[in-house]
């Protein structure tokens, strides 16, 4: 398996656990970053219902909350809860954190192509 190519998308001093991060200039277009105990998420900053930024919504456990709608989206597999039934889950991302620094994962030989989680079923 090739590895992914890392791109720097921002400090990790700027994102406390707890709290949500918008980072606009991605590579994945505007993603909505959180720090949890077990480390960092990343979700696409839009939520597939509603178009709400995530980023301004709020954490619930383990879930980012749409500021519209209150969906509830799982950080680590984008499925969404307490949602409309029409509601898909939210697009998530490869973040990783190296010497005080997120960076997000890219595809091998593409340097425009995010390495995404797969939601679950």
């Amino acid at each position: 398996m090739d590895t992914p190519h890392l791109v720097p998308i921002a400090r990790a001093a700027d994102i406390a656990e707890g709290m949500i991060l918008r980072v606009a200039d991605t590579p994945a277009g505007p993603l909505a970053i959180v720090r949890m105990e077990d480390g960092y998420h990343a979700l696409r900053d839009r939520c597939p219902h509603a178009a709400a930024r995530l980023s301004e919504g709020f954490i619930d456990g383990r879930a980012v909350v749409c500021p519209t709608h209150f969906a509830a989206f799982d950080v680590v597999t984008g499925v969404a809860r307490d949602a409309p039934k029409s509601c898909p889950a939210v697009a998530i991302f490869v973040i990783t954190e190296q010497s005080g620094w997120l960076y997000l994962a890219l595809q091998a030989g593409h340097s425009d192509a995010p390495c995404s989680k797969e939601p679950a079923p």
